[in-house]
């Protein structure tokens, strides 16, 4: 069988052969992500030729608008003309060049109606505030950056909205009233409502029964889950 080629593989490929055409090519520049003025992270691009494009690279078996997307946000952070999306991943070479045409602060524009979400009125009342910032958060950011990012965006939301919350920071490992340690974690805890924000490319069933198991932990009723690693408002209500 044939060994597997990683993306940083690739990348090592892609700016040996660049350089030889006596291309400037910089690897791990360093750009700040900015929300509403507020510096919520950075942002490190595959590769920066002639500070004039980024090429990003996948090695996917199929590019979704997820991918475009991501590389719509990098132009936006990082100001540069070009994007260059590459996929080695499929049946065949992927290569597209994407302009940097962002005229405002959007990066996506999501249709988004709480109303339409199969849950009680009262549920809705309480997330929609919450729904809301996701919202805002991911057109403005977009897809493609880590947790941490949204994390950050979101605690100056709350501070701007003025929602009371506490952040969690750790957990403790308690077994039989015995502390065995203790695990780093970000939770915002509004009230009785646990909040998890996170970038992961799929919720899966043992992601969700964790979290559940935490609500009860921190003696919440219920829980919100918002993941940013989508183009659409993606939530677990539990």
């Amino acid at each position: 069988d044939a060994l597997p080629i990683y993306e940083e593989t690739f990348e090592d490929i892609f700016f040996d052969q660049l350089v030889k055409k006596d291309l400037k090519v910089e690897r791990q520049v360093e750009f700040e992500v900015f929300f509403k003025e507020n510096r919520v992270g950075l942002y490190i691009p595959d590769l920066i030729v002639e500070r004039k494009a980024i090429i990003e690279l996948k090695v996917v078996p199929e590019l979704f608008p997820l991918h475009k997307a991501q590389i719509i946000s990098y132009l936006k952070v990082t100001g540069l003309p070009l994007g260059i999306l590459v996929n080695f991943g499929g049946p065949k070479l992927y290569i597209k060049g994407f302009p940097n045409n962002i005229s405002n602060n959007k990066v996506i524009n999501i249709n988004f109606d709480i109303n339409k979400i199969n849950l009680s009125q009262d549920v809705k009342y309480t997330i929609k505030p919450l729904l809301e910032i996701s919202q805002e958060i991911l057109e403005t950011l977009g897809p493609g950056f880590f947790h941490q990012v949204y994390r950050r965006a979101f605690w100056h939301e709350l501070n701007r909205k003025n929602i009371g919350f506490e952040l969690i920071k750790k957990l403790e490992l308690n077994y039989k009233g015995t502390i065995y340690g203790e695990k780093e974690v970000r939770y915002f805890k509004l009230g009785n409502l646990l909040l998890s924000i996170v970038a992961v490319k799929n919720l899966d069933e043992l992601q969700i029964n964790s979290f559940a198991k935490l609500i009860k932990h921190y003696q919440c009723n219920h829980g919100l889950i918002i993941n940013f690693n989508n183009t659409i408002v993606d939530f677990r209500y539990l």
